[in-house]
């Protein structure tokens, strides 16, 4: 049976600060479209730094392909962020680790933006 809006809501106000913030910043995408809206409520009842609104705008909002191709040109002529070398475009990467024992897997994804340079060096010591 899945939880109401109204249960939602009730647990939200009875969260601490700290939580709200946490789910604002770490959880958002993870969220319900209506919990969302529950959530960024409860920020502005609260009275809490309104930047944590303006964040969750920003990561639930759909691109244009237009916003993304100037996304794109920005980022991809930064410094690389790992080495601090510009020239080279930086791209996007994604790193999959996994480590296996006899009663344990462990499995990490990481999410990066480098040089390409960077980003074979970070492969490889995987």
């Amino acid at each position: 049976m899945a939880i109401s809006l109204e249960q939602i809501k009730k647990n939200y106000a009875g969260f601490d600060d700290y939580k709200i913030e946490y789910l604002a910043k770490n959880e958002i995408n993870s969220l319900d479209p209506d919990v969302v809206v529950i959530l960024k409520d409860e920020i502005k009842k609260r009275g809490l730094d309104s930047n944590l609104n303006k964040g969750i705008e920003a990561q639930t909002k759909e691109l244009t392909d237009s916003d993304l191709q100037e996304l794109k040109s920005k980022i991809s002529n930064l410094a690389c962020p790992e080495c601090g070398q510009k020239g080279s475009p930086l791209i996007g990467t994604l790193i999959r680790e996994v480590k296996s024992f006899v009663l344990l897997t462990h499995y990490k994804k990481t999410q990066l933006i480098l040089c390409q340079t960077c980003a074979d060096k970070k492969r490889k010591k995987q």
